[in-house]
Parts: structure tokens; sequence; C-alpha cells
């Protein structure tokens, strides 16, 4: 059976493509490890489909908007398959179908969660910068907060607190953005 390798294809072509030619290689009669050995440019040595040889094919295969995340729960998927098509017999095509249907949900869950975060972390970049831009245009002004700031005592306890708060700041809303996006769903 004839394919295109993936060595003929220029750049990292997806995951959704690499699991729609898999799935089109099953629908014309290959087998699993053929399906997805025709598109890894190394090959497969012997007919065994495991997890590392998967994980290295999407991984060579991830476009700049897939994740390491995304690659890894397609492999344990793909190879659940591989697993039940081998001992149970069941139809591989239809079941990495579902593979598919599961990845492109991930994706969209993902953009959504990315999209839905990006106005917090743009305003979170604009408060860091707020008191370094608020102390440049007191200097350029000619109010003098650094003299303030650094030459008494009032000042630099204003400094103090004001870098405690800032770096609190900082550290807790960082916090919060980095747990957000892995809430899964229920």
């Amino acid at each position: 059976m004839a394919g295109v390798r993936k060595t003929d294809v220029p750049g990292p072509v997806g995951i959704a493509a690499v699991l729609a030619a898999a799935r089109a290689g099953l629908r014309a009669g290959g087998t699993m490890t053929e399906a997805f050995a025709r598109q890894d440019a190394v090959g497969f040595a012997t007919p065994r489909l495991t997890q590392a040889r998967l994980l290295r094919l999407l991984e060579a295969s991830r476009t700049v908007g897939e994740t390491r995340r995304q690659a890894a729960c397609v492999v344990g998927s793909v190879h659940a398959v591989y697993l039940l098509n081998a001992s149970l017999g069941c139809g591989a095509a239809r079941c990495l179908d579902v593979v598919m249907e599961d990845y492109r949900r991930m994706r969209m869950l993902d953009d959504l969660r990315r999209n839905a975060f990006a106005m917090p972390e743009a305003t979170v970049r604009l408060l860091s910068a707020l008191p370094g831009a608020t102390v440049l245009l007191g200097e350029l002004l000619g109010a003098s907060p650094v003299a303030f700031l650094l030459g008494s005592d009032a000042g630099r306890l204003c400094l103090a607190c004001g870098a405690v708060c800032y770096v609190a700041g900082l550290w807790w809303m960082r916090a919060l953005l980095a747990d957000a996006p892995t809430i899964r769903p229920p």
C-alpha cells in the first residue's frame, strides 16, 4: 500500500492531519501500525505501535498552536485504540473518529480558555508597568519622586511598602492565572 511519507510534506502538518491520514490508511485496509508508520520520517522497525513512537511522531507533527499536553493526550487515546484493536478486534477507524472528535474539543476548549484569559493577562502586564511609568512621568513633570523616595525616611518607607505590595500583587495574580487554565471541566 503506497502512501505519502512525512518527509514528503514541508513542515509540521498538525496532530489532526496525522489522525486523519491514519484514519484514511485504516479505511483503505491498512493496520494501525502501517497507518502511523507511513507518516513517520524515521519509520517503525517493528510492527508494534508504542506510545514512544506515537509521541515522537506527534511531537514532530505539532504546529505552533498545539501543545505537548495535547499531543500526550492524543498519544494515550491512540494507544488505547491500538490495544483494543489488537486484543478485541474493534474497528480502529471508528475509534480514531472518536479520538479526533475529542482532540477537536480539547483544542476548542484550550482556545476558549486562552481567549478568556487574554484580557486579565494584558491587565496584569499594564498594571506591572504602571509604578515605573508613574515615577518616570513624575520626573518628567519636575515633581522629583526619585529624590523623595530615596532621599527621606518617609520616602524610603513608602518605597518599601510599595515594593512589598507590588511583589505580592504580582505573585498573587500570576498564581491565579497559572492555576486557572489547569481546571478541567466536569
